[in-house]
């Protein structure tokens, strides 16, 4: 087998890039000449065992920043010295790469974070490099709660969550545009006991406990409803506009929801609830005599939260009108044409919500009893897809459909802006996830720990590969997966061994679902051996049956003190004769990988089967070691099989999978 040689390995600056550069648009520079491998280049990712989560790698090396590579000082920060166009900054972009059979491959990527100059023997000047991979920056990224980081995506020309304070007379426009006003409480009539609040935690849309505008009316003619200027009213070919709405009480009268529309209420697109719940999309032109009303037929239901959207476009001279509630398509599509008027969609720069706009006088009624949030308006006609997105996160912990942790994952990076090569999947077979999941609260979480949710229901990880894409590994990736390399025994480091002790043993588990049951499981056989060892675990799973499932499985899964090994340790170099290195360097975040060749009589077999939990290279002139973070597939991590020879007996060769 070739050998690894220390000097094969290739670091590479993005000089130019800056965070949101696309990984496919960086100029690359290799900078191999100037690293120092005297002192060493590390570089980790993965996690550090079977039971923590993701966390973020690093990288560090260091520059000889002395004449001898071209110019003194070119790596300093700032400096007058450093190349134009080839500017050592933070945060560019940064990776190690190794030959794989020829060309170059990634074995670590992410971003310069911190810079320290200095002198090697009080004399040549150096830069010490620090990096992070991207998990450090999917940590500090917040995400801005489920349902209006769902909207950020498709770019709303406005949005109005209404997620404002208590003490608040507005809603907040939070598109980021800048022009649009907030929404104004406005009165009409006598409003006696109406009120129109603010700030209440758990009145809103979404699992995240947002608040919402509450509306009480003294009647359909007199209360108060929400008014706002500074929309676009550029929209010549298209246009959505939507609202998450929940009524009081059932109908009685019809009630307006958002009326978009301009200053002298000429135009005018609306959304209105019927006396008997049913959905209205009207738009209206009362100058050129146009107009286009779409009628639903499904019931909105009072007291629970639901979705409408109107979008229109425009073909030619034709313009489509498309009502949906809920995600669903509603009544039959209407049409106008703008063969008479100024051949632009109707549309205006003026909202309402809370209420009905006459056309020409403006004239309020219809005022909505209910509560109002995430009012969106958007210069495109969302997809179906799309539209579909936005009316299922209106699901709640209490009221919800569950859905895969493979759909939630994706959501969850699309909401925090990845692109659809940023992220992906690592499955086992079948290529599927298993857990079905309930909504759960990711505002001002960061999309890492919003992600370890995920990889909790799922029972299994969620790292970042090679390249820098996030990936979630289904739980089927552990079971009988197959070995991608092997290591003999006399190519790992001297003094590994096993350890047996009761630091891993759990055999009392309680799983806890918010909004469903509360699941214990106890081993008693290994109560009665060894003691309690409890272990208490919040899952958001969409059935009680997983819930008791995954208790019965963690209580089984470390219930006896066994033999094991956490980690080994490879020097490439010293062990190129007898190992793969190329292998080895292209190993995965769950690969399964065996050591063969131990004394049998003195270990707990001659073969050790191990998953890759984790890995940290170190790189000098003259070595190149890779240590291993990993796992034992034992009774804890095969699952059962049915008639087969080796996998059919629980608790000595394998333990129920959920």
């Amino acid at each position: 087998m070739a050998q690894v040689l220390p000097d094969a390995l290739r670091v590479d600056f993005g000089y130019l890039s800056t965070p949101l550069t696309p990984l496919g648009s960086i100029t690359w520079t290799d900078v191999t000449s100037s690293v120092m491998l005297d002192a060493g280049v590390t570089f980790n990712r993965g996690r550090s065992g079977i039971d923590t989560m993701a966390r973020p790698g690093s990288l560090s090396f260091t520059l000889d920043n002395s004449a001898q590579q071209g110019t003194e000082g070119r790596y300093t920060l700032g400096g007058t010295n450093q190349v134009a166009g080839l500017a050592l900054r933070i945060p560019v972009r940064v990776r190690a790469r190794f030959p794989f059979a020829g060309p170059y491959v990634d074995l670590w990527y992410g971003y310069v974070e911190a810079l320290e100059t200095g002198w090697d023997n009080g004399w040549r000047p150096t830069v010490r490099v620090s990096a992070t991979d991207r998990l450090a920056r999917l940590e500090k990224r917040k995400l801005p709660g489920l349902i209006r980081g769902v909207q950020l995506i498709d770019l709303p020309s406005a949005l109005w969550p209404c997620t404002d304070s208590d003490a608040s007379t507005s809603a907040g426009e939070q598109s980021g545009n800048g022009s649009v006003s907030a929404l104004a409480t406005t009165s009409v009539g006598t409003v006696g006991t109406a009120t129109l609040t603010f700030g209440e935690s758990g009145l809103g849309p979404g699992p995240d406990g947002q608040s919402c505008a509450v509306l009480t009316t003294s009647s359909t003619t007199a209360g108060y409803y929400l008014t706002g200027s500074g929309l676009s009213d550029a929209f010549t070919n298209t246009q959505t506009v939507e609202v998450y709405f929940q009524a009081a009480v059932a109908g009685t009268a019809t009630r307006g929801l958002v009326v978009v529309h301009d200053s002298s209420f000429n135009t005018l697109v609306t959304l209105k609830l019927s006396a008997t719940d049913k959905l209205v999309a009207t738009t209206t032109d009362a100058a050129n005599s146009l107009t286009a009303t779409v009628t639903g037929t499904t019931t909105a239901t009072a007291g629970v939260w639901n979705h409408a959207l109107v979008k229109q476009t425009r073909v030619g001279d034709t313009v489509t009108v498309r009502l949906f509630l809920n995600g669903s398509s509603e009544g039959t599509p209407d049409t106008y044409s703008t063969a008479s008027s100024s051949a632009t969609i109707i549309t205006g720069a003026s909202i309402s919500a809370g209420a009905l706009r006459a056309a020409s006088t403006g004239t309020a009624t219809g005022l909505f009893y209910g509560r109002l949030a995430n009012i969106g308006i958007y210069p495109t006609a969302l997809s179906a897809t799309r539209i579909t997105e936005h009316a299922r996160v209106r699901d709640t912990l209490g009221v919800y459909t569950a859905e895969t942790s493979a759909a939630k994952f994706t959501r969850l990076a699309d909401v925090a802006g990845l692109s659809a090569t940023e992220y992906g999947f690592s499955y086992g077979s079948p290529a599927t996830t298993s857990a079905d999941m309930a909504p759960f609260p990711v505002g001002d979480r960061s999309l890492l720990d919003a992600a370890n949710e995920v990889a909790i229901a799922e029972a299994s990880a969620v790292y970042l590969d090679r390249s820098g894409v996030l990936r979630l590994a289904s739980r089927n990736k552990r079971y009988g997966t197959a070995v991608v390399f092997t290591v003999t025994a006399t190519a790992i480091d001297k003094g590994t061994g096993f350890a047996t002790d009761m630091g891993a043993v759990v055999n009392d588990v309680t799983v806890s679902r918010p909004g469903g049951i509360t699941a214990r499981s106890v081993d008693a056989v290994s109560v009665a051996a060894y003691d309690t060892h409890d272990s208490t675990t919040t899952v958001y799973l969409s059935s009680d049956t997983q819930a008791v499932d995954m208790a019965a499985f963690l209580a089984n899964l470390n219930s006896e003190p066994v033999p094991r090994i956490s980690g080994i340790s490879v020097d490439l170099v010293s062990s190129a004769a007898i190992v793969d290195e190329a292998t080895i360097l292209a190993a995965e975040v769950g690969d399964r990988f065996q050591v063969t060749g131990l004394p049998s009589a003195s270990t707990p077999a001659a073969t050790l089967d191990l998953i890759v939990d984790g890995m940290t290279d170190t790189v000098t002139s003259t070595s190149w070691r890779r240590a291993f973070i990993c796992t034992q597939i034992d009774a804890g991590s095969t699952v059962w099989v049915l008639g087969d020879a080796t996998y059919s007996v629980l608790n000595s060769t394998t333990v129920l999978a959920f």
